[in-house]
């Protein structure tokens, strides 16, 4: 069973990243690994910044339309 609880902790934390779309200022990455730019460009306000601290092993991938839709 312990899956099945993982699997309701991660419909619920995502629940919450899309209420909090549009609400930082600023948000500061430290992953050096290849992940999805896209969610973390969705959770800033407009004119937010977000910083990237280290380099991934290969250019990352960012949709052009990632700000479209907030709140």
């Amino acid at each position: 069973m312990p899956f099945l609880n993982q699997t309701v902790g991660m419909q619920q934390f995502n629940t919450s990243l899309q209420n909090l779309r549009g609400h930082f200022d600023f948000i500061i990455d430290t992953v050096s690994a290849d992940h999805d730019l896209n969610e973390f460009l969705r959770l800033l306000d407009r004119d937010g910044s977000l910083i990237i601290v280290g380099a991934p092993p290969a250019p990352m991938q960012v949709k052009v339309f990632s700000l479209i839709g907030k709140k």
